[in-house]
């Protein structure tokens, strides 16, 4: 902690300082001055508690969808999860994982939570050193709540914004992360204080170690590199004269864009420099070559973390992607080759997506649409966070340029430039929209903006205190207070949201899907959610592990296929390793694409099929599936290859186990209290079209008992969505319940708006009812909306019949074949609808 002494941080003996403004800035930076105070400690302290007590409340017990899963179970095993492989996560999570209390998922969930909690805490004290190079040293109570109204508000608001709470709850490497940003920030800001003295220099290597420590847990904690050199140039402009200098920061930031050029030049530069340092017999020449070789030191000391990664590939843990343990395999591991060729730097100028949705309010990938949802959600208050942020920087723009332009330079660099990086895709360039939500890469951004809210806030009540306004102080006090209700509200909003402590469905869809298979199964997977929820099982539980699984993306790598051929349990493959290795996909004359899975897939099926059980988990798209489409047996969240049947069907006597008492684990699922997002509902449909499928079979048996009883557990499960409500309309349309297959499609419609099948199946339901005048008017608008559909011409000639109005359906015939001359069965629909009307009159 930081004594109270050298606290003079107001006008020198020769300036003057007036009552009603704040004291200037004191730019000596010799270490006699410092912004700190020791009673920030404990206000770091406070927050820290508090975002923890709420953390611990609200973390994961189990394992969560997407990459969790996968680092639970490689922290577990010391395993190598998806490239570049969060070497520094999975290490101390080895830690975290073998420490004798509690769960293990909550142990490696906590770390997480207890990372975040205390980036909170470094959060508040870099907040209380930033407000009062603007305000000034604290004089009285009120200059104590300008100082700490801001630092606290701003601390728990980055603590319960969205999405750094949402990481914070599950074991992910963002709260590492986002701690090693908060350190490196607060570190900068002590180096403003002491730029010029030898502790500015050991700051200065401090930070180039956790900087490279960091890249070695995600890219994203080198982003403050950045910011970081700016702030050297703006405080200390010698070194910039120095071409050591220059050397430093470009060899040092090669790591982002050529991996090789580092491992190789960095350790060749740092014998150099202190080779040189030896020779020159200049001392300062010695001290500016000795200072660099320490630079160079430090980063490759914080870098080698990542030796772990091929040392422990060439051990081959069960996990382990890449194969990263030559030096071909670990280069392109670390430079993300398995999902491109080119580099991240190179795709990010082919844009994926317009600027107007990747910056704006555009869903799950827009940075404007992830922000409403930050702080005080659902009401236009939210927009009082990014107007103070803006405010902050004004301030500091006044009162301290040096710092407002780091900051200024963070905020661009964590929130334009990571945009513009991350490049995703909404879906009109070509490629599809990103598939989940993707708030969690704009994490260091939203997170700075909480920083700046807590500067803004405190600028504000600086502001206010330097008024002439009678009653400032009062004022001051009230507002300091008030303006926790931004993070309080902010924390209410949230935490049903982010309360995942009740929350088993991924683990339990995992079991789900391991538990009835035979034994020494082959289990083919389709992506991350339904194949790092089955590794965590695995290894982690240690449940099924006589279970092959084989990920239907991963094996359009050729590494991927012979882990699979070589590593127990082994999977038959009918090739060389040398053919493996030269597999590639291919274009076909038609246009088509021939994909390595394409041609690996069938030779597994048909090497193995009556020597080894295999199963395609439900998950799996149709696509996969198509070349054994008439050999499959549904018997749950699996189903069965069997070359004995001839079109698919199901096992009802499995289906019935495994849905019935003691088979499939549901914790939670019918629980209306546990939260479960978009994505959930999505992934549970496959459970509702299990349960559909039995529903419907027992009702068209007659067995009205048991397909109320599935029908009943589609309601009890997450089921409003598209697919829920039209397994549902169709289940009350065989039990001739029209009233409430009705209500199902009209949600349906209400979900969207844009598939005809969905009004045209209202107005039917209408039809049927009795509502004739509503099922015309229905139809109607479906003509309308979608003129050139068959299906809606045909609904609505469907209830214009024998209604007073069957009349105009010459004219909707006569409108769709003006617009389709070719449909020659619609001309002869119209010739009979003409000539029916004389046919009436000459009836006797």
């Amino acid at each position: 902690m930081e004594s109270n002494e050298n606290k003079g941080l107001g006008a020198s003996p020769t300036q003057t300082v007036k009552e009603d403004a704040p004291p200037p800035v004191d730019e000596r930076h010799d270490g006699t001055v410092t912004y700190g105070d020791g009673m920030d400690w404990w206000v770091a302290l406070l927050v820290t508690l508090v975002s923890g007590v709420i953390y611990t409340m609200t973390a994961g017990r189990a394992a969560p969808f997407w990459d969790c899963g996968e680092f639970m179970a490689c922290s577990y095993i010391l395993g190598i999860p998806h490239p570049p492989g969060a070497a520094l996560f999975v290490m101390l999570g080895r830690v975290v994982s073998i420490l004798p209390f509690g769960d293990i998922a909550l142990r490696l969930n906590l770390f997480s939570s207890y990372s975040s909690a205390i980036a909170i805490g470094f959060t508040a004290l870099g907040l209380a050193r930033v407000i009062r190079r603007l305000h000034g040293r604290e004089k009285n109570f009120t200059d104590r709540m300008v100082v700490y109204g801001g630092t606290v508000v701003g601390a728990l608001s980055a603590a319960f914004g969205s999405t750094y709470w949402f990481n914070a709850v599950e074991a992910e490497v963002y709260g590492l992360t986002l701690l090693l940003i908060a350190i490196l920030i607060w570190l900068s800001l002590l180096w403003i204080e002491r730029a010029r003295t030898p502790e500015g220099n050991r700051i200065l290597l401090l930070q180039t170690y956790l900087l490279f420590l960091g890249a070695t847990n995600h890219m994203q904690s080198f982003l403050p590199v950045v910011p970081l050199f700016l702030l050297i140039f703006l405080i200390d402009r010698s070194r910039l004269r120095s071409p050591v200098f220059w050397i430093i920061f470009l060899l040092l930031t090669t790591v982002v864009h050529s991996t090789q050029f580092f491992l190789f030049g960095t350790p060749i530069a740092c014998a150099v420099a202190f080779l040189i340092s030896w020779l020159d017999a200049s001392p300062d020449r010695k001290k500016i070559y000795a200072l660099a070789g320490w630079f160079f030191f430090t980063a490759i000391l914080g870098y080698t973390l990542y030796a772990y990664v091929p040392i422990r590939s060439a051990n081959q843990p069960a996990i382990d992607e890449n194969n990263p343990e030559n030096w071909t395999n670990f280069k392109m591991f670390l430079e993300r080759k398995q999902y491109s060729e080119k580099s991240m730097i190179e795709l990010m100028f082919t844009r994926k997506g317009t600027w107007s949705n990747q910056f704006g309010d555009f869903h799950r990938i827009g940075f404007w649409y992830h922000l409403k949802n930050q702080w005080l959600p659902h009401s236009p208050a939210y927009l009082l966070v990014p107007l103070f942020s803006l405010f902050a920087l004004w301030a500091m723009w006044k009162r301290d340029r040096k710092i407002g332009l780091y900051f200024l330079m963070s905020l661009l660099l964590f929130t334009v430039a990571m945009t513009l990086y991350l490049n995703f895709s909404d879906g009109t360039k070509g490629v599809k929209l990103e598939v989940r939500d993707r708030d969690y890469f704009y994490t260091p951004g939203y997170f700075l903006i909480a920083w700046l809210l807590g500067i803004g806030l405190s600028a504000f009540l600086s502001k206010l205190r330097y008024s002439r306004m009678a009653g400032r102080e009062t004022a001051v006090q009230v507002i300091a207070i008030l303006a926790l209700v931004i993070p309080i509200r902010t924390a209410s909003a949230h935490y049903f949201e982010h309360d995942r402590s009740r929350f088993f469905v991924a683990e339990d869809l995992a079991y789900n899907i391991l538990a009835g298979l035979e034994e020494n199964a082959i289990l083919f997977t389709g992506g991350d959610n339904d194949t790092f929820p089955l590794w965590y099982m695995q290894e982690v539980r240690d449940f099924r592990k006589d279970v092959r699984i084989v990920n239907l993306s991963l094996i359009n790598t050729p590494w991927y296929i012979l882990q699979l051929k070589h590593r127990e349990p082994m999977v038959p493959i009918p090739l060389q390793d040398e053919e493996i290795q030269n597999l590639r996909g291919y274009y076909n004359s038609d246009g088509t694409v021939t994909t390595i899975k394409d041609i690996v897939l069938p030779k597994i099926i048909r090497e193995c099929i009556g020597k080894r059980p295999l199963y395609f988990a439900i998950t799996v798209t149709t696509d996969d599936r198509h070349i054994v489409r008439d050999k499959l047996i549904q018997e749950g969240m699996v189903m069965k290859i069997d070359p004995s049947v001839d079109q698919e069907s199901i096992n009802v006597h499995a289906m019935e186990k495994n849905f019935g008492e003691g088979g499939y684990r549901f914790r939670g699922l019918a629980d209306p209290t546990v939260y479960k997002d978009n994505d959930t509902v999505r992934l549970m449909t496959n459970y509702n079209a299990c349960l559909y499928n039995l529903a419907q079979l027992f009702q068209r048996s007659g067995d009205k008992e048991k397909a109320k009883k599935y029908t009943d557990m589609i309601y009890s499960f997450p089921h409003d969505n598209l697919a829920g409500h039209r397994m549902l309309a169709i289940l009350a349309e065989g039990d001739a319940d029209w009233e409430r297959a009705l209500r199902h499609m009209e949600r349906c419609y209400e979900i969207d708006p844009d598939d005809p099948l969905n009004i045209v199946k209202m107005a039917d339901y209408l039809d049927v009812t009795g509502r004739k005048e509503e099922a015309i008017q229905t139809a109607l608008l479906a003509r309308e909306k979608f003129p050139d559909d068959r299906m809606v011409l045909g609904t609505l000639a469907s209830v214009l019949r024998g209604s007073d109005r069957e009349g105009e359906l010459v004219d909707h015939l006569e409108q769709w074949v003006a617009r389709h001359p070719d449909d020659e069965r619609m001309k002869e629909a119209l010739k009979t609808m003409r000539r029916l009307p004389a046919a009436v009159d000459s009836a006797p």
